[in-house]
């Protein structure tokens, strides 16, 4: 409690800018590290995916040629599910870009301003 006071009346006799680049560099401090893990888990996530999608469009292919040969009402069943399921996978694939990019600008963002601030010093 009392280094919480401190650190209070310190920012409170520092000047609104001042105030302000402490506070913000205290955020990106804190905040950094949480971002950088969730980068590296999507890309991890994406490069998964990707290969999850060149799997299935092989055995999609496999399927459907022979299914074509046999004539089988149940691989139809199967290649029809798999074609769903790439699907759903490809949908849940341009979320997890969309989620990327969002990640991607707040780094930016965060290192814009960490970096103005240690410039400034």
């Amino acid at each position: 409690a009392e280094y919480m006071g401190t650190c209070l009346s310190s920012l409170c006799s520092m000047t609104t800018n001042a105030a302000e680049d402490a506070i913000a560099s205290s955020i990106v401090s804190a905040m950094t590290p949480a971002v950088k893990e969730c980068e590296e888990t999507l890309k991890a996530v994406v490069t998964s995916q990707s290969k999850l999608l060149m799997q299935l469009d092989v055995i999609s292919d496999e399927l459907e040629k022979f299914a074509v040969n046999l004539q089988h009402p149940s691989l139809t069943t199967y290649t029809e599910k798999l074609k769903s399921a790439r699907r759903r996978l490809t949908a849940l694939s341009s979320q997890v870009d969309v989620v990327n990019h969002r990640i991607d600008t707040i780094d930016a963002r965060l290192t814009g301003r960490e970096r103005a601030g240690q410039s400034r010093h």
